[in-house]
């Protein structure tokens, strides 16, 4: 995995697993209430294809942050997918 950069204040880096979005890295939202840890819940924007209508939409997916011992250096914090019923 290439270098990233320093996070800018309030976020860090992490993986979405499964999901639309699986793989992609991202920078997550940070809680200073929880001592600067990943936000539990997070909320993304993913290309959805309607095949019928030969469409892509953006649709919301969410994903939590499972509870975790701080990733080894080098690694990210990752985030894995909810399926909403519905």
């Amino acid at each position: 995995m290439p270098k990233l950069p320093d996070p800018e204040p309030g976020y860090t880096w992490a993986r979405l697993e499964d999901g639309p979005l699986g793989g992609e890295i991202i920078l997550a939202p940070t809680e200073a209430h929880r001592r600067n840890l990943p936000a539990s819940m997070i909320g993304v924007l993913a290309p959805v294809l309607d095949e019928v209508a030969e469409t892509i939409e953006w649709s919301p997916v969410t994903y939590l942050c499972p509870p975790q011992y701080p990733p080894k250096q080098d690694e990210l914090w990752r985030y894995v997918s909810v399926r909403d019923a519905g």
